[in-house]
């Protein structure tokens, strides 16, 4: 139940100072998925073959979660966790003799 000095404070909130701290939050949040996702790159990265795929796996496990996808939901982003896992499954798959970047053409 709400009473008299909540009643006051709710109605003496500038919407721009509101506005300004919902964006400040939602930077928070996409800093937090930036780190997960650099975090599940390193785990990754420092995998043996033989055992990518069961990494990718454990690695899933979070960004598939109700968890993460209440994070985006807080961020206001999308990010499918098909994109995810593909890119934890290409990270390795580069090849040491070609460019990292492609000039385009």
């Amino acid at each position: 139940m709400i009473n008299a000095i909540e009643i006051e404070y709710l109605t003496d909130i500038n919407p721009a100072i509101l506005k300004e701290q919902v964006q400040a939050c939602r930077r928070l949040w996409k800093m937090v998925i930036i780190y997960a996702l650099r975090e599940a790159r390193d785990r990754i990265a420092n995998t043996k073959s033989k055992y990518i795929e069961q990494a990718i796996r454990k690695e899933m496990r979070y960004f598939e979660s109700p968890d993460f996808k209440k994070l985006c939901e807080l961020a206001d982003i999308e990010i499918k966790s098909v994109a995810i896992k593909q890119g934890l499954r290409t990270l390795r798959k580069w090849d040491a003799r070609t460019p990292a970047t492609k000039a385009k053409r």
